[in-house]
């Protein structure tokens, strides 16, 4: 599955921009307490309501850029501004990126026993 800044939803993850000038790229993951909640009480000892759990609800995707995986993020939980929804985002190195083409594949939580999401995110530096 594909998504760009164009097709920002507020339920899938994204990007603010397709091409990236500046030092950093912000990701953005989606919160959805229903869905989330249970996968949290499992795998995080806080209460959801906590600082700590912007970092679990962070912690149930796997984000890789360009193929390598991305372990040192820094999630805070945020607001879509188009959406309006909840979720989390982290701020993504890219200074020392070659200009061209890159991809963030981000694997989400499944929402059904053995479900593999990914989301593929092309950008440009």
């Amino acid at each position: 599955y594909r998504n760009s800044a164009a097709t920002r939803d507020g339920l899938t993850p994204s990007i603010d921009a397709e091409v990236i000038t500046g030092p950093y790229v912000k990701l953005y993951l989606p919160y959805r307490p229903r869905r989330h909640n249970p996968l949290l009480e499992k795998v995080c000892p806080q209460p959801v309501e906590s600082a700590a759990s912007a970092a679990c609800v962070g912690g149930l995707h796997t984000v890789q850029l360009d193929g390598q995986p991305l372990t040192n993020l820094t999630f805070d939980f945020t607001r879509d501004q188009p959406s309006q929804f909840v979720g989390v985002a982290a701020f993504i190195d890219v200074r020392d990126l070659p200009v061209g083409r890159h991809e963030l594949s981000i694997q989400a939580p499944p929402r059904e026993e053995g479900e593999t999401l990914v989301f593929r995110i092309p950008f440009y530096r």
